[in-house]
């Protein structure tokens, strides 16, 4: 019996005659010359899709190695001495004038 964990889309399938009555559906709707095409690119869309998928989960695990070796980085707030000094200058020099 073929592992439906593997192939989720085939867990509805209970014994071969139900493999078999699918089988001959796809012919009758494709045809016999459009199915090797078909099979083709069916193929190869599920190798894109697999690339695809190994490369998203290296990306996120190169995100998280990243993010654990890197120390976190604090931002400090501006020092409020120099804000003072300024605004002090721009009134005196005001009323010097």
């Amino acid at each position: 019996m073929i592992e439906t964990m593997n192939y989720p889309f085939l867990a509805f399938i209970n014994s071969p005659s139900q493999l078999m009555v699918i089988a001959v559906l796809v012919l009758i709707l494709f045809g016999a010359k459009k199915l090797p095409g078909f099979a083709r690119s069916l193929g190869r869309s599920m190798g894109e899709f697999r690339r695809a998928k190994e490369e998203f989960e290296q990306e996120l695990h190169s995100a998280v190695e990243e993010t654990v070796k890197q120390p976190e980085k604090r931002i400090e707030p501006p020092k409020m001495a120099d804000a003072s000094v300024e605004r002090h200058e721009t009134v005196g020099s005001a009323k010097a004038g």
